[in-house]
């Protein structure tokens, strides 16, 4: 049964509406005045080029490259244009922390192109099912969970390494070798290459069974 009143301003439901509303034109008065101010535009122009390249349908591949590569600062940009609208204001850090963007966001893709440009250097080495000594660097090493059966699981790690010629070997194991190598990341071993495999362009080494030499 539908209340009756004596005025729409006695309805509460009426009366939250008018008040939602005066809050948000307080805030839509807020945010104009604050882009208003040219350092505030700036930061507000940045973000809104960056959430107009991330909502894009079909990127270029430098877009789509530039938001994998500065994914952290694309969720920012997303975070603070909600911040924006739902105070009707950034804070003069948020504001100095934007406008650094470019800055950060160009040296992030310089690094990933010069790492990029390295990895192409990278050959295969030794002979497919033959041991070999190999003085490596452990560049990291990543610990996930396979399923091997309905209820088991087991951890393996991956690890991604590097020799004093930047060729690039990886090693799937169920032992960590960082750890085993008392978290030295420089460790001498004898392997047997597995394969030799190609991503991109990027020669990488496989190798398997290794024994640590002292």
């Amino acid at each position: 049964m539908n209340d009756v009143y004596a005025s729409k301003w006695d309805n509460p439901r009426y009366r939250d509406a008018i008040d939602r509303n005066i809050k948000l034109n307080a805030i839509k008065g807020k945010k104009k005045r604050f882009l208003e101010i040219d350092i505030n535009q700036n930061a507000f122009t940045i973000i809104s080029k960056m959430l107009t390249n991330y909502y894009l349908h079909n990127p270029s591949k430098e877009i789509e490259k530039d938001i994998f590569i500065n994914s952290f600062y694309y969720k920012c940009a997303i975070d603070m244009d909600s911040n924006l609208n739902k105070y009707g204001q950034l804070s003069e850090k948020q504001i100095n922390f934007i406008l650094s963007f470019p800055i950060k966001m160009k040296e992030n893709l310089d690094k990933h192109n010069k790492n990029q440009k390295e990895k192409l250097q990278s050959c295969f080495i030794g002979t497919i099912n033959e041991r070999q000594d190999l003085n490596l660097t452990i560049l990291n090493v990543k610990e996930s969970e396979i399923q091997v059966s309905y209820s088991n699981y087991v951890t393996t790690y991956k690890h991604n390494m590097i020799d004093a010629n930047k060729n690039l070997f990886v090693l799937w194991s169920s032992k960590n070798y960082l750890e085993l190598n008392n978290d030295n990341n420089n460790i001498k071993i004898n392997a047997r290459i597995k394969a030799h495999n190609t991503y991109n362009d990027i020669k990488t080494t496989q190798i398997k069974l290794p024994k640590i030499i002292n």
